[in-house]
């Protein structure tokens, strides 16, 4: 009886040894810091944070990589472009009043004194360099109005300490805008009926594509928000604007477009979560597959690939997990570079999940940069794309987004 016993007892502890040892047992929920990792990263990377005040700042990969403050003067800058020889910044420092005029400065890296570039009474958002950095395209919004669910009051009385709650002003329109920096001429792109989403520079800074509204699609009598965007192509030589994608009667809509670095194609993401690359040449529809919410995506420099955020659920679970992804136009290849079901047991959309967000390549095309976040915290996190090796950089303020990596 007694060996019986014995042998029972052993066979349960071996079969709880086999259990615990066939569990999921979470690693650490950011990945650690490998110092030679870091070490190696080439180039910088340039982000905005709040510290509290929202600032503009460097990041160097040498020694122990802090953000540095790029400017320390202004307390509302924001929406920074890098030229694309990542020599200088441009970037709004927005007005106190809701009626005011927002500037568009630039700061020469390397320089503490930056120099104003466009300044007038007019709202602005989204200056970007031109590729040869003598341009900087940006968009000038018009027709404020208050939300319906504001009480009916004066608009032009409306100050941001004039209520206890936030004042958020909606704009009817907006309007793209190309700055030439050499002879000082603006040059308004878009019609003043229509809005103007998102942009991107053509690689040679010939084209611009645009995400906008500018077509009465529903026909309603006017352009308004309930007109799907679409995607537009403006030649800047003689300001053109031709629709780049069918114009059909379509709910989808056309958002977040941006060039591979060869020009041969545009991506750009539908309000259904999914990416669609084209030919520029023809309109082609080269691929469509489903990403994360939110689009968050970034051609890599080879111009043949595509980092994005995307769900991955895992066989034994039945939670949605954010993961990075890397899809090769060429061979058409999805390959999953994290796999943060390893690190949790929380789906992305809890507290204590793990967030993947903000991609930004590195120079080489070797690496990728994003925003990692869990527990209330934000991480920044690099990921090897060839190795899958990802190494934890620093941790971020809450409230911050990585702009560009350069050389």
């Amino acid at each position: 009886m007694y060996k019986l016993h014995r042998h029972w007892c052993v066979t349960v502890v071996m079969m709880l040894v086999l259990f615990l040892v066939s569990c999921n047992v979470p690693g650490p929920a950011v990945p650690e810091r490998v110092p030679e990792f870091v070490s190696a990263l080439p180039g910088y990377l340039i982000v905005e944070y709040l510290d509290p005040d929202l600032v503009i700042g460097k990041l160097d990969w040498s020694g122990e990589p802090q953000v540095q403050p790029l400017l320390t003067h202004c307390e509302r800058c924001s929406e920074t472009s890098v030229s694309a020889d990542g020599t200088k910044i441009a970037y709004l420092e927005l007005s106190l009043e809701w009626d005011g005029g927002d500037d568009v400065w630039q700061l020469a890296l390397g320089n503490t004194h930056p120099q104003p570039m466009i300044q007038d009474e007019r709202p602005k958002r989204y200056p970007v360099w031109g590729p040869q950095g003598n341009h900087i395209a940006y968009v000038i919004q018009h027709d404020p109005y208050l939300p319906p669910d504001r009480p009916a009051t004066d608009i032009s009385q409306i100050t941001p300490s004039s209520s206890e709650n936030p004042v958020i002003i909606v704009y009817r329109h907006s309007t793209l805008h190309v700055y030439n920096l050499t002879d000082r001429v603006e040059v308004q792109l878009t019609p003043v009926t229509g809005y103007v989403l998102n942009f991107a520079w053509s690689p040679s800074g010939e084209q611009i594509v645009i995400s906008a509204r500018l077509e009465d699609m529903n026909e309603d009598g006017e352009v308004n928000f309930d007109d799907p965007a679409r995607l537009y192509m403006v030649t800047l030589s003689d300001q053109t604007l031709t629709p780049f994608a069918s114009l059909e009667a379509s709910r989808a809509q056309m958002l977040k477009p941006s060039w591979s670095a060869d020009g041969r194609y545009i991506a750009y993401v539908t309000n259904t979560s999914h990416l669609v690359i084209v030919s520029t040449t023809t309109g082609a529809e080269m691929a469509r597959f489903e990403i994360g919410p939110g689009g968050d995506y970034y051609w890599s420099p080879n111009a043949r690939q595509i980092a994005y955020i995307g769900f991955s659920t895992p066989e034994d679970s039945v939670l949605f997990f954010d993961d990075l992804f890397v899809f090769d136009l060429s061979t058409e290849k999805h390959t999953q570079i994290t796999h943060t079901h390893t690190r949790t047991v929380y789906g992305s959309w809890e507290l204590n999940g793990i967030k993947l967000r903000e991609l930004v390549w590195s120079p080489d095309g070797q690496y990728v940069a994003l925003a990692w976040e869990t527990s209330g915290k934000t991480h920044l996190v690099v990921a090897d794309v060839n190795t899958a090796q990802l190494t934890q950089i620093t941790q971020l303020t809450q409230h911050h987004r990585l702009v560009s990596w350069k050389e």
